[in-house]
């Protein structure tokens, strides 16, 4: 019975933990999925961008046609926030890894369980406060066109791609 409970724990735990890498897999997925099978065209391959958008930048961003200024603001914007970024992932993967280590090893402590499962959901939560005050000053960058095309996208809807071209149905 305690087993059964342990191995409930663990998996709630290893859910909760990785649902928000998860969920930054599949909005590129998504876009993969939805993106023209055409060869990238001379207005989406400016600056050396292939395709939608550059790694690392918000998703949100597809299809916006960015000037070299604002282009490089948003760099510095997201680059900045990268190491933050990536200790909240550390110690959410650290966490993960410390309660399955526990619990593998037969020495299952409830209260240091709660106490990695906390420290998980903590460091999760940091990771998508970071990623929303990306978003936040990204949009801060636009101008209201820039703003309006954004907002006016259907919930869930893959960005354009760059330039004048909309998707082929």
């Amino acid at each position: 019975m305690r087993s059964r409970r342990v191995a409930e724990l663990l998996l709630l735990s290893g859910i909760a933990l990785a649902t928000p890498v998860l969920s930054q897999a599949a909005p590129a997925q998504l876009e993969a999925a939805h993106r023209p099978s055409q060869p990238p065209s001379p207005a989406n391959t400016e600056r050396g961008m292939q395709g939608p958008r550059a790694p690392g930048l918000p998703f949100f961003l597809g299809g916006v046609h960015l000037s070299e200024e604002q282009d490089d603001r948003v760099f510095d914007l997201v680059h900045a926030q990268e190491p933050a970024l990536r200790n909240a992932h550390k110690a959410v993967e650290h966490a993960r890894r410390e309660l399955q280590e526990m619990v593998m090893s037969g020495n299952y402590d409830e209260a240091k369980a709660s106490a990695l499962a906390h420290s998980g959901a903590d460091a999760s939560a940091d990771a998508s406060l970071i990623r929303a005050r990306i978003d936040s000053q990204v949009l801060q960058v636009l101008t209201p066109a820039q703003r309006r095309q954004i907002m006016e996208r259907p919930p869930g809807f893959p960005p354009l791609p760059r330039g004048d071209a909309a998707p082929q149905r």
